[in-house]
């Protein structure tokens, strides 16, 4: 059966070519930028935090009463730094060095070990790394109606899977793992939010479906 062909979303712009992969040791958190406005005070705190948790993305466990630890840390860095401003951290800071250390596991895959690779990632994340977020951000609520979830599965869309060579892997009519249908179903619920990258996962969840059931889905 014909794939139906998916544009070309881009390149993601890597940060930092130094940037360590899956199961390297834990590196050292980024040094205090202004621009995330970090204060000298509570830098410590934010530096455990980032450490920790771009340890879960190298597939690193939490030590014992570590959780409980770093959710506290987060309750001070918020009273401090305030809601916007820690959210900004997250997104822009954490978020994005753990995505691109996720991605560095399938970003040269195609094919059929694109679709295995990016089922195990997908796995790992959705499975382990998205319900530590969820608890070690818990006194966090985002100010923009999503939730640390919400924020956490759209970095993973955006930096992750709509950046790989998908698009090329579906056109090869190719069986897809139902760990990656999974993925793309959960993936598209957030239509509300980056219009542009919910219509690529929707192009991407529609290539998985028979031409006759796609028809009749867009008659109905």
């Amino acid at each position: 059966m014909a794939r139906s062909p998916v544009s070309n979303l881009g390149e993601l712009l890597r940060r930092d070519p130094a940037m360590s992969g899956i199961g390297l040791p834990r590196p050292r958190s980024p040094k205090p930028d202004k621009k995330l406005g970090l204060v000298s005070a509570k830098n410590e705190d934010w530096q455990a935090i980032s450490s920790a948790v771009t340890a879960l993305f190298q597939r690193k466990k939490l030590e014992n009463f570590e959780l409980e630890a770093l959710t506290v840390k987060v309750k001070t860095v918020k009273l401090e730094l305030g809601i916007n401003q820690i959210c900004n951290n997250y997104k822009e800071s954490i978020l994005m060095k753990g995505m691109i250390i996720l991605r560095e596991d399938v970003k040269e895959k195609s094919g059929e070990l694109l679709l295995e690779k990016l089922a195990e990632v997908w796995v790992y994340f959705f499975g382990y790394i998205l319900p530590m977020l969820q608890a070690v951000f818990l006194h966090l609520t985002p100010p923009d109606g999503l939730t640390i979830r919400d924020i956490s599965l759209l970095s993973f869309r955006d930096i992750v899977v709509l950046k790989t060579k998908l698009e090329e892997a579906f056109c090869m009519d190719l069986a897809v793992p139902p760990r990656v249908t999974q993925m793309l179903l959960v993936l598209q619920v957030k239509k509300n939010f980056v219009c542009l990258n919910f219509a690529g996962v929707v192009i991407f969840l529609c290539s998985l479906l028979p031409p006759n059931y796609r028809i009749h889905r867009i008659n109905r």
